[in-house]
């Protein structure tokens, strides 16, 4: 009976140990991270325990996605979903490490043999900018973010160019022929991924794409699957890339 008794303190105990450590590691995430790599102004922002966002470092968002912190004989991962990438089964999963405050390390390559050791070519480190508040930090896309003239290019040849106007009027122009036709577009930013709707004037033709923000000056876009909006990215998902025109 003592022996049961000790055993299941302990399973108690381990219990106890590793929800504290979750919730504490939770906890210190809350708060605005930058990736320290040079020439890069990405930042994973912690808004509460479950959900969090990527961003310029001015807060203007990427994506959103949630996560959860799990640990598995003493090794806490970091579980990310990422709606606009992922079905609702899919995650990615990094080895989490924080070495203080302000300072966190993930490892995407959990599998290689100095994972736990926190080495090697998949690691990221995080810095935390303190006194900001998470919540205050993003800012959510909109119209102006499109306004002006964007180009697709394809090995270095500009394909067509599309010109955003503040009236909900796109302008697309064949780069090699020439022409030019102008339809209506609208777009809805509170969806994940975004949502951008393209009008024939003329024929009434609806054409349902969907977009992110895969940098300031750098959108990737999907068109619509048998007629109907896509939810998600796919590596084959009809994407084409436009840049901004400087």
């Amino acid at each position: 009976m003592i022996k049961k008794a000790l055993f299941l303190i302990f399973i108690i105990c381990q219990l106890w140990s590793t929800g504290f450590t979750q919730n504490s590691i939770n906890d210190k995430l809350i708060g605005v991270w930058k990736l320290n790599y040079e020439g890069n102004n990405v930042c994973m922002v912690f808004t509460n325990q479950n959900s969090g966002s990527i961003t310029d470092k001015s807060g203007l968002v990427y994506y959103f996605f949630t996560y959860q912190i799990t640990s598995d004989n003493g090794i806490t991962f970091l579980d990310k979903h990422i709606p606009i990438y992922h079905d609702e089964k899919e995650n990615d999963k990094y080895l989490i490490q924080l070495k203080n405050d302000t300072t966190l390390l993930l490892n995407k390559g959990f599998k290689e043999k100095n994972a736990q050791s926190m080495l090697g070519k998949y690691v990221l480190t995080y810095t935390k900018l303190t006194g900001i508040n998470a919540v205050d930090f993003i800012k959510k896309r909109s119209q102006k973010d499109l306004i002006g003239t964007w180009l697709n290019v394809f090995k270095k040849d500009t394909i067509l160019s599309l010109t955003f106007k503040s009236n909900n009027v796109l302008e697309l122009k064949d780069k090699h022929n020439n022409q030019q036709v102008s339809v209506k577009y609208n777009i809805n930013t509170d969806k994940q991924p975004m949502e951008l709707d393209i009008i024939n004037s003329v024929t009434g033709e609806l054409q349902q794409n969907i977009f992110v923000f895969d940098a300031p000056d750098k959108i990737r876009m999907a068109g619509p699957k048998k007629g109907k909006r896509r939810t998600h990215f796919t590596v084959f998902g009809n994407n084409s890339y436009i840049t901004k025109e400087n």
